[in-house]
């Protein structure tokens, strides 16, 4: 037996194992995920239908992405196509391969952010870069960031803290109400920390530390931090406020 006869099935020789498979009915087919996504379109606009495409490719091992992709690929690359068709004025302006590859370039860009694969990972076609409609600042906003250039900019622009404030801490005394209710809580839970600064956070450490008399962080308290990164401005290293 050759492994061309295991790809073989009713005569017919498959380029994959898995398309094999599919055809003799072992492998679960993806009607729940197109499910899921028919779901979706009904209320969620295309950039969350992305999002949610990603997650089934990463997660969810779908057993044939490309069919996934061509199913729902106008869903997937709508505001592409509004968009086009707003700047070029042309309602008629259809859909076409270079709104498809942007929409492909956007979800591979999503697909970087969360592990180390490509589209082509997942039996999608490749993404043509050169070939992107979009816009310049739009793909560099995406593009993952060198946490090297982040920390070196970051260290070099942001606000210097003179000692007393390294220091410093919260105002809550060890024996006071809310130092006492300190002391034996198990979780705190922290909103909106996207829109503080890195000093609140460990002044509070340093507080909870010395509250509990416990050198653990957060004085072994779970503290669990709540917000919205997408409300919080990109960091574009070496650019100008107007490039925001």
């Amino acid at each position: 037996m050759s492994f061309q006869h295991l790809r073989t099935v009713n005569g017919v020789i498959f380029q994959t194992y898995q398309g094999a498979c599919k055809e003799l009915g072992l492998l679960e087919g993806d009607e729940h995920w197109q499910n899921t996504m028919s779901d979706a379109i009904i209320s969620e606009p295309a950039t969350k239908l992305r999002e949610l495409f990603t997650t089934i490719l990463i997660f969810c091992q779908p057993s044939d992405p490309l069919e996934l992709w061509n199913k729902f690929r106008d869903a997937l690359c709508e505001d592409i196509l509004n968009r086009m068709r707003n700047e070029n004025q042309d309602m008629t302006l259809a859909y076409n391969d270079d709104i498809y590859n942007d929409g492909l370039i956007i979800i591979e860009d999503k697909i970087h952010e969360i592990s180390d694969k490509s589209l082509t990972d997942f039996g999608l076609p490749a993404a043509k870069r050169n070939n992107s409609l979009l816009d310049p600042l739009e793909v560099a906003l995406r593009k993952p960031y060198n946490l090297n250039d982040l920390n070196e900019y970051i260290t070099e622009n942001e606000p210097r803290l003179v000692n007393d404030q390294k220091d410093s801490v919260c105002s809550i005394r060890k024996n006071g109400p809310l130092g006492k209710v300190l002391q034996d809580v198990s979780l705190i839970i922290w909103d909106e920390c996207t829109m503080i600064h890195r000093a609140h956070v460990e002044a509070l450490d340093r507080t909870l530390r010395d509250i509990r008399n416990c050198d653990k962080i957060m004085g072994g308290i779970t503290v669990m931090f709540a917000g919205d990164f997408r409300q919080t401005l990109p960091v574009i290293v070496r650019e100008p406020e107007q490039t925001l």
